[in-house]
């Protein structure tokens, strides 16, 4: 049976004025089983925005910056959007997003998703 784990989190404390906190998606990394991956990342949206609102309460002064790769960017850009409407005094902590590998449906980005990072300012 393979263990499963969502968004393991660690310190890394190699820079003295800033706390970097990582956060990973354990895929089934089979194309098979993308959907699986799919429906997956789509259940764990509100479990991204509560560790994005952990990780800015743990540091109420700083600011969030945030590259986000393949599938789990999806469940992060749909979180941000979330956080940003359920936390509007917060949201101006979320500074830049970087999205890499694309994985998200153009026409779901631009209808979608862009109109409500940009609401974030």
């Amino acid at each position: 049976m393979r263990t499963r784990r969502c968004a393991p989190r660690r310190w890394r404390t190699t820079l003295t004025s800033r706390a970097h906190r990582y956060s990973s998606w354990p895929s089934r990394d089979r194309p098979i089983c993308y959907f699986e991956d799919e429906q997956s990342i789509e259940r764990a949206e509100g479990d991204i925005e509560q560790f994005v609102m952990g990780v800015l309460s743990a540091s109420p002064s700083a600011y969030l910056y945030v590259i986000a790769y393949s599938m789990g960017k999806r469940g992060l850009t749909r979180a941000l959007v979330s956080f940003a409407r359920n936390h509007p005094d917060e949201a101006y902590r979320l500074r830049e997003v970087v999205l890499a590998a694309p994985e998200i449906d153009t026409d779901v980005f631009v209808n979608q998703i862009a109109p409500g990072l940009i609401a974030i300012g």
